[in-house]
């Protein structure tokens, strides 16, 4: 192989790693800038990317009932009390990190089932049951990957509002590595330097 076919493969390989690279940002929704319900529950409504439905945005001036305060900010997302809130991403999927939870304070202990679907309404991914209390809690989630909704009900007792907030979440970006510019950048030098030399020898 000569010095400039080396030099060639060297940048297609370097182009191929750049736009290959892949890094995950965490994002946090406190859910401070959504439109509040005036603790209600009708949904659909959207937020930072994702759709809710079958649960709504709400603060702790109106739903003090419920969660008297909130993790973060005074805004949360609640569940319609006897059904199962989904909240969607809109474009794409995302890994779920964690999030704070909080029981309805009416009702105290309360078992919640959580899942990650592949869509909304579509086939599950993970699940996990869990007994919360009326206080601000974390949950963190691992391998719940590639999510396309993520779920959440009562299902001891049955029927209660469960108020979520500071969900945080990765999702993939590309994005170039410091080594893999360092060989793109070789490359091109390469390419230039062996432009010259052919044209030197005409």
């Amino acid at each position: 192989m000569t010095v400039s076919n080396l030099v060639k493969s060297v940048t297609l390989l370097s182009a191929v790693g750049l736009f290959s690279s892949l890094s995950a940002q965490a994002t946090t929704i406190d859910f401070d800038s959504a439109a509040t319900a005036n603790c209600t529950a009708v949904g659909p409504d959207s937020v930072s990317g994702f759709t809710l439905t079958n649960g709504d945005f709400n603060n702790t001036t109106s739903c003090a009932v419920i969660a008297p305060t909130a993790h973060s900010g005074d805004q949360y997302m609640m569940n319609y009390n006897n059904r199962v809130a989904s909240f969607t991403r809109d474009s794409g999927t995302f890994d779920l990190d964690n999030l704070w939870i909080h029981a309805d304070a009416r009702s105290g202990s309360t078992t919640v089932r959580f899942q990650g679907l592949d869509a909304l309404g579509g086939n599950i991914l993970n699940t996990m049951d869990i007994v919360i209390d009326a206080v601000w809690q974390q949950i963190n989630f691992s391998g719940w990957n590639n999510i396309k909704t993520f779920t959440w009900d009562s299902i001891s007792p049955a029927s209660s509002n469960i108020a979520i907030d500071d969900f945080t979440f990765d999702v993939a970006r590309r994005v170039p590595e410091p080594a893999t510019l360092g060989l793109l950048g070789l490359g091109l030098v390469g390419l230039g330097l062996a432009g010259r030399r052919r044209r030197a020898a005409v």
